[in-house]
């Protein structure tokens, strides 16, 4: 997939000869360009998100809510429904932090080698494209 000629890249002399038309052409060529391009997501995780051995993240954080629901950060702990409680080890790191703390994500694992697999935040997520460089320790299971 070819790069488009994006309008923030063209120089003022050449943005103001284009025509309307024109402008929103490379913006329609713009928006496929970043929809199609190869991606993956990563869901922030919050209060209730789940992880593989059925255990429920306990949130702590509530300064900054998504969906209305507290972010989950590296340190907070995981509720089994047998009582028994596990630590978030790892998360987004320098990707994002939040007062000095890694956020959790979709995909971080636990002090017990679970793993966090869903979140019921749909709307925040860090998207990392195929062709860039992951952020430094982002997803490392050994920073906590």
């Amino acid at each position: 997939m070819t790069s488009p000629v994006f309008l923030h890249e063209l120089g003022p002399e050449i943005y103001q000869q284009l025509s309307l038309e024109e402008i929103e052409q490379i913006h329609i060529a713009e928006q496929l360009y970043w929809q199609n391009k190869p991606k993956k997501s990563y869901y922030i995780a919050v209060q209730g998100s789940k992880t593989k051995n059925g255990g429920t993240v306990q949130a702590t954080f509530d300064s900054v809510l998504v969906q209305n629901l507290a972010i989950a950060r590296v340190g907070d702990e995981v509720l089994y429904p047998d009582g028994s409680k596990a630590k978030i080890i790892s998360g987004a790191d320098c990707a994002q932090m939040i007062d000095g703390v890694s956020t959790a994500i979709v995909g971080n694992l636990l002090d017990n080698n679970d793993e966090i697999i869903e979140s019921p935040n749909t709307t925040c997520a860090i998207v990392i494209y195929a062709d860039a460089v992951k952020p430094q320790d982002f997803l490392d299971h050994e920073s906590f």
